[in-house]
């Protein structure tokens, strides 16, 4: 689903917004306040609500918002009563993920909220005194005409995976940040950012007892989730990926859900997470739908995901991701109901908590040897290479801002290879980094655990896991639902201290325990392989690597990076050596910008 829309004041016209949008597809609603015009459009004639998800439940009770004949009303008696009572708190009733737009035509005011976890952001600009709106950045951008780089925000991209909110990728364009929703200033249409949503933790340390009421709670509140989703007379796919997240999901799921299909992808002819994938579907006696990328469909699988993304993040899996999307919309349909239910590791226990110690270590380094190591391996491009010094020297680099907002979300060596100014825009990404994310903390519990939680949770899964599914599906026109960023699922992980998600160097202790009742530990406790793409192997193929080469170095961002070491990892690449896994995956995020500016005929200005 795309939904477009326009605030302005009265007496401007709005004629520039119709004449972008002459296909018979797109559809619009209008709305008079006194002081403003508001339209919206949309793409799917059946859209019910303004939303990432088609389902929207508050408190217990299935209860829909639904489009009618105005942005965002109510068709539901208890749902009036709580937008009379509450009014914009309406959204912090919401269990799933919604990015909407609320009017409240009494009081003439206007709201506009992202998602609290999830890639659902609501995206706007100002031109002229015309407040466009949008959840797909690339339709603002065709509003706009072009791209103005913003340096903070494309460096943000490539250090750290996904662009620090408010910024974007664009100088004019800004977003709502995750967890956020904004008023709307009808005098000058600004927006004021408000905090919804606050991640609360306990005290870390439970006895047995407590532990297992926590782990109780986990069933409970994944159960009540598949029965509210589940519908008798739909047919609903899951994926499987052999891996601990989906196949427990997939056993609750069961207990209410009879019409399930599977579905596996996988790398070439031999994946050896495939026969755990099949021992799920078997005990859950449901068929298995298995999907095959192979090498020659790579490039066009890139290209396909470049253009199903309405804003680029680097989580290269979402090529994977978008291709099963695509497979499962051209066999069954728009009408398709996709359950994702992989990543809860975001939340239940990942191999990074374990670090925290070294990390407190590092942070006592002064800083002028921590900021000598960046530009020791800056100057001699250490941080290319995959030798175990070469991955010492990185964590001290990842330390050297002493912010937990940098060194945990750092993905790629983009400050490496950057010439427009690094240091100033690196600065300013983790200052608005920990602006918007700061707030969606209880800071009666600011321990180093739970800021890390939170940094995981709403970093790192709703930019960029979670975005790999949402953007895709919402182009395809499906429906995609994920219950592990729901506010109970959320509420409750919050809540389980570091030694029980992480249990004697076992990840994902509590959902392990909890799928003892349906796997052998040989299936549960085994070492997995994971659910990524082979993205050194995609890159080392010669009919790829020329392409990917041409597309960097012939496209509109190489400008501002350093091309003599961008051509080293090529070089590398070529001769079969091994590079980083940051090296990797600053590549990935060149490239796939660049096929994602030419999949939506975007220029940036020069």
């Amino acid at each position: 689903m795309k939904v477009f829309g326009l605030l302005t004041k009265k007496d401007l016209e709005v004629s520039k917004l119709d004449s972008s949008f002459p296909e018979n597809n797109w559809k619009n609603v209008e709305s008079i306040l006194s002081d403003c015009k508001i339209k919206v459009y949309y793409k799917n004639e059946n859209v019910k609500l303004i939303s990432t998800e088609n389902d929207l439940f508050v408190s217990h009770d299935n209860i829909f918002i639904e489009q009618n004949k105005c942005i965002i009303a109510a068709s539901d008696t208890k749902i009036a009563e709580l937008l009379a009572l509450k009014k914009e708190k309406i959204i912090e009733e919401i269990e799933s993920n919604i990015s909407m737009i609320y009017v409240d035509k009494k009081n003439e005011n206007v709201y506009l909220s992202s998602n609290r976890a999830g890639a659902g952001r609501i995206f706007y600009l100002n031109i002229n005194n015309e407040l466009y709106f949008s959840n797909d950045f690339s339709l603002l951008l065709s509003v706009k005409g072009e791209l103005k780089i913003d340096h903070t925000g494309y460096l943000s991209y490539l250090k750290f995976g996904a662009v620090a909110e408010d910024t974007t990728l664009d100088m004019d364009i800004k977003s709502i940040p995750v967890g956020h929703y904004a008023k709307l200033n009808k005098e000058d249409l600004s927006l004021e950012y408000i905090n919804f949503y606050k991640l609360h933790h306990l005290d870390p340390k439970i006895d047995e007892s407590q532990e297992n009421e926590l782990l109780d709670q986990v069933e409970k509140n994944l159960l009540d989730i598949f029965n509210s989703i589940s519908d008798p007379d739909e047919k609903i796919h899951i994926f499987i990926s052999g891996g601990i997240d989906s196949s427990l999901a997939g056993f609750y799921f069961k207990k209410f859900q009879k019409n399930i299909i599977g579905h596996f992808c996988m790398f070439g002819d031999s994946d050896p997470e495939l026969e755990y994938a099949k021992q799920v579907a078997e005990k859950l006696q449901i068929p298995l739908e298995i999907h095959k990328i192979n090498d020659e469909d790579v490039i066009s699988c890139i290209k396909d995901t470049a253009m199903n993304t309405t804003y680029p993040h680097t989580d290269y899996s979402n090529v994977a991701l978008n291709f099963l999307l695509r497979e499962i919309h051209d066999k069954y349909g728009k009408q398709a109901k996709i359950i994702e239910c992989n990543g809860a590791d975001d939340g239940f226990g990942y191999g990074g908590l374990d670090q925290i110690s070294i990390w407190k270590k590092l942070y006592r380094y002064p800083s002028a040897i921590l900021h000598l190591a960046n530009n020791f391996m800056k100057i001699f491009d250490l941080w290319i290479g995959d030798g175990s010094f070469n991955k010492k020297l990185m964590a001290v680099n990842r330390a050297k801002e002493k912010s937990i907002y940098a060194s945990h979300t750092m993905l790629s060596a983009g400050e490496m290879v950057y010439i427009e100014k690094p240091s100033v825009f690196n600065q300013k990404a983790v200052e608005y980094l920990e602006k918007y994310l700061k707030p969606m903390i209880d800071f009666n519990s600011p321990g180093y655990y739970e800021k890390m939680n939170m940094i995981q949770f709403f970093h790192i899964n709703s930019r960029l896991w979670v975005a790999k599914g949402y953007t895709p599906a919402e182009n395809l026109g499906l429906k995609i639902i994920f219950p592990f960023t729901w506010k109970k699922m959320i509420n409750v992980q919050a809540k389980i201290p570091l030694s029980t998600k992480n249990r004697n160097g076992i990840v994902k202790w509590p959902l392990k325990k909890l799928l003892e009742k349906f796997m052998e530990n040989d299936f549960i406790y085994r070492a997995k392989s994971g659910f990524a793409p082979p993205l050194l192997n995609w890159l080392e193929k010669e009919e790829n690597l020329k392409y990917f080469s041409e597309l960097i170095f012939n496209g509109q961002t190489i400008k501002y990076l350093n091309k003599k070491k961008i051509l080293k990892i090529f070089i590398m690449l070529k001769k079969h050596k091994k590079i980083s896994r940051y090296a990797s995956t600053l590549i990935w995020s060149i490239l796939f910008f660049e096929e994602w500016l030419i999949q939506h005929k975007i220029k940036i200005k020069s």
